[in-house]
């Protein structure tokens, strides 16, 4: 979502609700994204969250191993 609007800045109540998830989940995925600076977020009154890089120079699989703790799909997956 923050692709298509690259010029405007969202609240995680804003995108809860566009997106129709929580703001809890918002929040951590959030945390992990401005953290790996895919996302810039700005606290205060004239905060907000957008995305800091072009969509097309988004590794997914990158993207998959930051915010996923276990990508174990299927059992056969695990190192174990």
């Amino acid at each position: 979502y923050l692709g298509n609007h690259p010029n405007e800045l969202f609240t995680v109540d804003e995108l809860s609700d566009i997106l129709g998830l929580s703001t809890h989940h918002i929040k951590k995925i959030v945390y992990k994204l401005a953290k790996n600076n895919y996302i810039l977020s700005t606290k205060g009154r004239n905060g907000g969250i957008k995305l800091v890089m072009d969509p097309k120079d988004i590794n997914l699989g990158e993207l998959l191993d930051i915010t996923e703790d276990n990508l174990n799909i299927v059992e056969c997956f695990s190192k174990e």
